[in-house]
């Protein structure tokens, strides 16, 4: 029980960061869609397809983490980039509905009692 509430405990300020991004002023917001795991690394292509430097470097290390499986590393990088500046609108939607689906990995593996991903999560709750 103890760790279902963590768990609800954590969902609730990733789904605040995933409203923040991809939100904005006009009538035309809408929430974030969630991306499927296996649609990650083509969304990522497209959205970030012309992005440069530190912004490049982060979505493919996205890309990279999500298919070889390690939601720690993909969500630490979808944070990092969720904080960047430069990224379009496009971008920030694209990131937000990659996060929903990595935490909800992330989440899951924890649940079946993965080590990372418990020191992951339990790192992300002490800094939240």
């Amino acid at each position: 029980m103890h760790s279902r509430f963590l768990s609800k405990f954590i969902v609730v300020p990733v789904l605040m960061l995933v409203a923040f991004l991809a939100g904005g002023c006009g009538d035309s917001s809408k929430p974030p869609t969630a991306i499927s795991l296996d649609q990650i690394p083509a969304e990522f292509g497209k959205a970030f397809a012309a992005a440069k430097g530190q912004t490049k470097e982060l979505s493919d290390l996205v890309v990279t983490a999500v298919q070889s499986k390690e939601f720690s590393n993909a969500v630490m990088a979808l944070e990092a980039l969720s904080q960047r500046p430069d990224l379009s609108k496009i971008q920030s939607q694209t990131v937000a509905g990659a996060s929903i689906t990595v935490n909800a990995a992330l989440l899951e593996a924890e649940a079946k009692g993965d080590a990372q991903a418990t020191k992951t999560l339990n790192q992300r709750r002490m800094t939240k």
